[in-house]
């Protein structure tokens, strides 16, 4: 069984779900059920997440291979 964990930053709020598999049309409905387009999202590289630019949100991903930690910069220049 996997987890797909949310954090909304403005309340510190967890939201977990225990999902089948990882698929892009398993996480994604997830994802828009709670962040509203627009909204800054942080992945890792996994292939599912491609879409979300496409899909409205500003998405943010680290590959962990190369690194655990990065510093993300908005189109803004927001760091």
């Amino acid at each position: 069984m996997w987890i797909l964990g949310i954090t909304e930053t403005i309340s510190n709020r967890i939201i977990l779900y225990p999902v089948e598999d990882r698929k892009s049309g398993t996480l994604l409905p997830i994802i828009e059920k709670h962040a509203a387009k627009g909204s800054r999202i942080m992945t890792d590289c996994w292939g599912a997440y491609n879409q979300l630019n496409k899909m409205g949100y500003e998405h943010f991903s680290v590959n962990h291979k190369t690194g655990f930690a990065q510093e993300f910069v908005s189109s803004t220049g927001e760091k």
